[in-house]
């Protein structure tokens, strides 16, 4: 039996994997966004790279003002330091070079996580 967590919100019952399900089967860019601002708070370095692949996956539903937003700046910041902390997996890093690669120009992504990135590969 699955149990709600307070901190996932009402709209994510089931904790972790209901999460990573949610921003997994998104159908647009936009749906990640809002996972995005209403969930951050309970990301996790496999949620952070889930959303980044997510947003990349939809990078052409992605609006131009994501680039602007304090929720994807605050992943961002996030997922650089999972990065810098070695929580990443080589899927993760490889799911995280990825993305950021095909959004570093809708983004503009700081470089210093695709650094961190590949400082990990080398």
């Amino acid at each position: 039996m699955e149990r709600s967590t307070a901190r996932f919100g009402p709209a994510v019952s089931g904790g972790a994997r209901a999460l990573t399900a949610k921003l997994s089967k998104a159908r647009s860019a936009g749906e990640v966004l809002q996972t995005l601002q209403q969930h951050l708070s309970a990301f996790d370095h496999i949620h952070t790279t889930t959303c980044l692949y997510a947003l990349a996956k939809h990078r052409r539903t992605l609006p131009d003002a994501a680039a602007g937003s304090r929720s994807v700046a605050s992943l961002m910041k996030r997922q650089s330091l999972y990065l810098e902390s070695d929580r990443l997996d080589g899927r993760q890093l490889a799911n995280t070079l990825w993305a950021a690669a095909t959004l570093s120009e809708k983004l503009h992504l700081p470089l210093t996580m695709l650094d961190a990135a590949t400082a990990r590969v080398a």
